[in-house]
């Protein structure tokens, strides 16, 4: 779930990548002094000072975005469930529901202090947006504890609608939709929504191991490769 956040976030903000690999290299450099015969705490401040600075920037853009994607897949994620409602949280273990740059930063220096003799204790940082997670909500329950396989996988369908939206309109590019065999996971009303929630200017690759998921109406405007034994044929 982190890998899928911070790979949507580097898409619209391409400097996000830049913060990732800054904060790594000083959890880095501070792991490898918690693992250390001699631990030098001065230093270890001067890490965690860093940490707090560099991590509090990533955190606020993937509150920002997940804030910006909640918005557009709650209401995909209705259209397609029939009326199921979809929350999203981010799970930060020293977040009070603060936004701002410098609050998440006090709060995340804080819990540093906090976690330091633990993190001695372990040679290894407890503590920042490497051990964050996302989670989802299906009408107030948490997803990866309750919900189906199909609810799981129509959150994920969700998010990526809502991607296609964000990129498009940030970007001013339409990016191209892939959707490997998802129609087999969703019961024929999810499936219609799905298809009829793509908008006509996204280009859309679909596979799928037949054509009797799809309402002819929808097959009027696809083009239909067929792969059998290796060989392509329209």
């Amino acid at each position: 779930r982190r890998e899928w956040l911070d790979r949507a976030i580097s898409q619209i903000y391409p400097a996000y990548d830049e913060r990732l690999s800054k904060y790594d290299k000083i959890r880095i450099q501070k792991n490898n002094l918690l693992k250390s015969d001699y631990i030098d705490e001065t230093l270890l401040r001067v890490y965690n000072e860093q940490m707090a600075i560099a991590g509090s920037n990533i955190i606020f853009l993937r509150l920002k975005y997940l804030k910006e994607i909640e918005k557009i897949a709650r209401e995909k994620h209705k259209i397609i469930s029939e009326n199921e409602v979809l929350k999203i949280k981010y799970d930060c273990s020293f977040l009070n529901g603060e936004e701002d740059i410098e609050s998440i930063s006090r709060h995340f220096s804080n819990a540093l202090e906090e976690k330091m003799s633990e993190e001695i204790r372990r040679g290894q940082s407890c503590v920042g947006p490497q051990r964050d997670d996302i989670l989802f909500y299906i009408n107030e329950n948490e997803a990866t504890k309750f919900a189906s396989q199909g609810q799981q996988r129509t959150i994920v369908l969700a998010l990526k609608l809502s991607e296609l939206e964000i990129i498009t309109e940030k970007t001013g590019e339409n990016p191209i939709l892939l959707l490997d065999d998802v129609l087999a996971e969703l019961d024929d009303i999810r499936q219609n929504f799905l298809l009829k929630s793509i908008k006509p200017d996204v280009q859309t690759i679909i596979t799928s191991v037949d054509t009797l998921h799809f309402e002819e109406e929808f097959l009027l405007d696809v083009k239909i490769y067929k792969i059998e034994n290796g060989a392509i044929s329209s």
